[in-house]
């Protein structure tokens, strides 16, 4: 697998982590097609929720093996666009999302700053780099 496919595919699997849509919303959002206004719609509905007390943790079990999944999905899609073998993408895909995920949970927990402020520095990270590498 190349670098620059390398690259993606792992900055798509972590956005995941934080947020569990964004890497599908960006791939949709560049594409284009049926499903992108669904994935932006509930990627949005998601930023926002997160800034809800009533949100459990990412890394509970169910949060966290769906962005697994959803991780592994966007290592299959990228890979697969790539010509590259696509259960190389999920594993790295599946991986990547998972470490993202409790990285960026340990990180807001330790922000010197109230929960939703930690959550807009997130959204703002997700989207740059979403946007980037999508």
């Amino acid at each position: 697998m190349n670098r620059a496919i390398l690259t993606k595919l792992l900055a798509l699997s972590a956005v995941t982590g934080v947020r569990s849509m964004a890497g599908l919303a960006a791939l949709a959002s560049a594409r284009g097609g049926p499903a992108k206004p669904a994935l932006l719609v509930v990627a949005a509905t998601e930023m926002f929720a997160d800034k809800s007390p009533s949100i459990g943790n990412r890394i509970d079990p169910l949060p966290l093996g769906a962005r697994a999944l959803i991780g592994g999905a966007i290592g299959v899609l990228v890979a697969r666009e790539a010509g590259e073998r696509v259960v190389l993408g999920a594993v790295l895909g599946a991986t990547t999302a998972v470490v993202a995920t409790q990285i960026a949970y340990d990180v807001r927990r330790r922000l010197p700053v109230p929960s939703a402020a930690g959550g807009l520095l997130e959204d703002a990270l997700v989207v740059a780099v979403a946007s980037r590498y999508a």
